[in-house]
């Protein structure tokens, strides 16, 4: 970053003078490349607009034609926002916060997973001052008879939540999952919580796909159920189904009604007038998810 100290100050005189701009905006004028064995290999632009974003120096201000659109933060955060300095432990604290939060339950390694995935200097101090402080609480997570092992909290703000549950006050829902939806991105927790195991598979050649290119899980209540792999055509204006598959166990008519139910709001929310079947369904559910 020093070697290209004079690319960070001429992209952010750019935005300075020309308002928010995309990454395709700023030469690269780079006089030492970033190198790496991956994909950012060279990248050198791309790097240090996450540099200066990971800095606080530039923010996300929006999107054009898929692009992200690069920005001042005091341009974009409401005059409200507090300008208050933080020190180290006390962000370990507020990020572990947010990340409990996000989970509902966790132990100390799902929460170093998430939200600023590895950068929790200290941890165990900031949960146990966490913990004395009433802000998160130990709980014991359970299956049937078994116990999870490890120390799993839930933040004091969702005590009521689970207060709720326990007395059967909740409503249950059939909904169609992102691969980057806090459930299921750690996918070791979500195997370890829900005996389900998740790949997203658009890096995956084709022919060596199990589920599809963008099989989305279903959340059927408190169980991961099936996956369903959507493709949407918008000059058609048609959402094409290119394969359902479905967990063991979990083949029964009410799960298929609740399916096709979840990939109807989809079809809705992508603004689709018809939705295709056009890949392998159970023969169970086929009739189900066409009617």
């Amino acid at each position: 970053m020093k070697a290209n100290d004079a690319l960070r100050r001429g992209m952010l005189r750019q935005i300075r003078e020309r308002g928010p701009l995309p990454s395709r905006a700023f030469e690269d004028r780079s006089t030492g490349a970033w190198r790496s064995s991956g994909w950012n290999n060279g990248r050198n632009v791309g790097m240090m607009l996450f540099y200066l974003q990971m800095t606080g120096q530039l923010m996300v201000a929006g999107r054009s034609g898929g692009q992200k659109l690069w920005n001042l933060p005091e341009r974009c955060l409401p005059p409200g926002t507090p300008r208050t300095r933080l020190g180290e432990p006390a962000i370990v604290r507020w990020a572990a916060e947010i990340s409990l939060r996000a989970l509902g339950v966790a132990t100390a390694a799902d929460i170093r997973d998430h939200f600023i995935r590895w950068k929790y200097v200290n941890l165990p101090a900031a949960l146990s001052s966490l913990e004395k402080q009433g802000r998160i609480v130990p709980v014991s997570v359970r299956d049937g008879e078994r116990s999870s092992p490890g120390t799993w909290y839930v933040h004091a703000d969702d005590l009521p939540l689970l207060d709720r549950l326990e007395a059967g006050q909740w409503s249950p829902r059939t909904t169609l999952l992102s691969p980057f939806d806090n459930l299921i991105i750690d996918r070791r927790r979500t195997s370890r919580m829900f005996g389900f195991d998740y790949t997203m598979e658009i890096y995956v050649p084709a022919a060596k796909r199990r589920y599809g290119y963008y099989a989305m899980p279903v959340l059927h209540g408190d169980r991961l159920v099936a996956r369903v792999d959507p493709a949407m055509d918008r000059k058609a204006g048609r959402l094409s189904i290119r394969g359902v598959s479905v967990e063991d166990g979990c083949h029964d008519l009410a799960v298929a009604r609740a399916t096709r139910e979840a990939i109807a709001g989809l079809a809705t929310f992508l603004g689709a007038g018809a939705i295709d079947y056009d890949g392998a369904v159970p023969p169970r559910w086929r009739r189900t998810l066409s009617a």
